[in-house]
């Protein structure tokens, strides 16, 4: 089975109002006949000048470092093989920071990372945003990855940490037919802090599509649907900040 999918990024309307760049960006790779996935999801920090090219790097670098290391199966991705990529992120971004005269946390970034082929799923995380999937038995949604938040409010992780980068590995063994990948600019929409679950109808809202009409090129069409739900007034009352969705669906 290969997978579908779309994607978007949208600025948010903090950064509008202010006249600065998008922050988020994102990238998929599929390999072995479109069967293995390969999704992240990166928000630079807003605090960080260069936040927005931390995450372009990241997202660049660690889809191409983990789908150098893809076969024709999962097997070969160990935990040692997606540390050695983030730090081959980190050394990438600190090349980039050298170049500038500045220093790594300029270009600080979270990290939201996913390598599914249905039946075997790796997740790789840093900060918050979140990655959920649709159990294929009983089409229930359930979190694989949850946000992490720091001591104060509205604080995270970063790839870019100086010391304990906290990445969070996870590997899950269910039949999965659905995942969504996404920064934390739609968690308060998405995900139900109370009980610590997905918002199961808007996961199945959005992916619906996707599991439709996608398609293994990235959907140009539904993306651009999505680029304008991002954009539109129903998410924008409710955040903002930038905003990422990646939507698979096999």
């Amino acid at each position: 089975m290969q997978w579908k999918w779309a994607s978007a990024s949208a600025c948010g309307t903090s950064h509008i109002r202010l006249g600065t760049a998008k922050q988020d960006t994102h990238r998929v790779i599929l390999r072995s006949g479109e069967k293995i996935l390969i999704a992240v999801a990166c928000d630079g920090a807003g605090t960080a000048e260069f936040g927005g090219q931390g995450a372009a790097i990241t997202a660049r670098t660690f889809t191409n470092e983990i789908a150098r290391n893809v076969k024709r199966s999962l097997k070969g991705i160990t935990d040692q093989v997606i540390w050695d990529a983030v730090d081959l992120v980190r050394d990438q971004i600190t090349i980039a920071a050298k170049k500038r005269d500045l220093v790594m946390r300029d270009f600080a970034t979270t990290m939201v990372a996913c390598l599914s082929d249905g039946r075997n799923t790796i997740t790789a995380h840093i900060g918050d945003g979140t990655i959920a999937a649709r159990l294929t038995s009983d089409g229930l949604w359930q979190s694989l990855s949850w946000p992490e938040h720091g001591e104060y409010a509205s604080t995270t992780f970063f790839l870019t940490d100086e010391t304990d980068v906290r990445l969070r590995i996870n590997r899950f063994s269910n039949h999965i037919d659905r995942i969504v990948v996404m920064t934390d600019g739609l968690e308060r929409l998405a995900l139900d802090f109370a009980q610590l679950v997905p918002h199961s109808p808007f996961f199945a809202g959005i992916s619906e599509p996707v599991f439709v009409d996608g398609d293994h090129r990235g959907s140009p069409k539904l993306s651009k649907a999505l680029q304008r739900y991002l954009d539109s007034p129903a998410v924008n009352d409710r955040t903002d900040d930038d905003k990422t969705l990646v939507i698979a669906a096999r």
